[in-house]
């Protein structure tokens, strides 16, 4: 969708974007699922599975694992340390 609206070939968006930010869309598109996820950990009151759902991420196993790479916590953990916002 992105070299389309950039009217590139996919690997010429790729390489765009990674000549731009220092690291492939890939990555990119996996942090901001990480920050869509940590602020649903700490405002909402939904189950992990559905927040990584909705943060793009079809397994929740698969979810916890990438989550727990990118933060050193798991997501349970991660939503405890927080200040909940929803109590």
């Amino acid at each position: 969708m992105l070299a389309a609206e950039l009217n590139l070939s996919p690997p010429r968006a790729s390489h765009v974007v990674s000549a731009i930010f220092g690291k492939p869309f890939s990555a990119l598109l996996q942090e901001a699922r990480m920050r869509q996820a940590a602020l649903l950990l700490t405002t909402t009151a939904l189950p992990v599975g559905e927040i990584a759902s909705l943060a793009g991420m079809l397994d929740a196993n698969y979810f916890c694992r990438v989550f727990k790479k990118h933060y050193k916590i798991s997501p349970l953990a991660y939503r405890g340390q927080k200040e909940i916002t929803w109590k």
